[in-house]
């Protein structure tokens, strides 16, 4: 009866020592808003600027190739576009349209865990003088998992919906944007 007791310690142990370095932050609320939304195009700066060779590619720290099934570009704007859905804000025609850029994503999978890094930075564009009137950018990272015990899909979503809500919270872009 000893020997299994240990030996159910030893497995709980070893349970958690692996989890070890595993993050897990619970989102931000999304914000309750009311008002309209124009989202325009959305770039991918690293793929664009030729950093990387494919649009779902990833800056990695070993220089390698970390590609995603999916475009980055056109899924951070579907990201953004459902949270806004989520908020309670309605897409369609509005006076200023919203720009963004991801500036960088990146993977770091040295060491026992994998971390990620992301920046985005937002513009709102007058659609009447087609000029900038606000420019924000956002960063988040985050630590997952070891090797074996990795969701790349919800780390990644984490990251991507915790900058659109920053951005939603940003008391001037709800200012200049209408929405209350």
């Amino acid at each position: 009866m000893k020997i299994l007791q240990i030996k159910k310690w030893m497995l709980t142990a070893a349970l958690g020592l692996m989890c070890l370095g595993c993050s897990f932050t619970p989102l931000p609320e999304i914000p309750k808003l009311v008002g309209m939304y124009q989202l325009e195009t959305f770039s991918y700066v690293p793929f664009d600027s030729g950093q990387v060779k494919k649009a779902n590619d990833v800056l990695h720290r070993s220089g390698g190739n970390a590609y995603l099934d999916y475009d980055i570009a056109p899924y951070v704007q579907k990201i953004n576009r459902s949270v806004f859905q989520k908020a309670g804000l309605a897409q369609g025609v509005a006076p200023y349209a919203i720009v963004a850029s991801v500036d960088m994503l990146y993977v770091d999978d040295v060491g026992y865990t994998y971390e990620f890094m992301y920046t985005v930075t937002y513009r709102i564009i007058s659609i009447t003088s087609n000029k900038e009137v606000l420019k924000r950018t956002y960063t988040q990272q985050v630590a997952v998992g070891v090797y074996f015990n990795v969701n790349f899909g919800v780390s990644l979503d984490q990251l991507y919906t915790t900058c659109v809500i920053q951005f939603m919270k940003d008391v001037d872009v709800q200012h200049l944007l209408g929405w209350r």
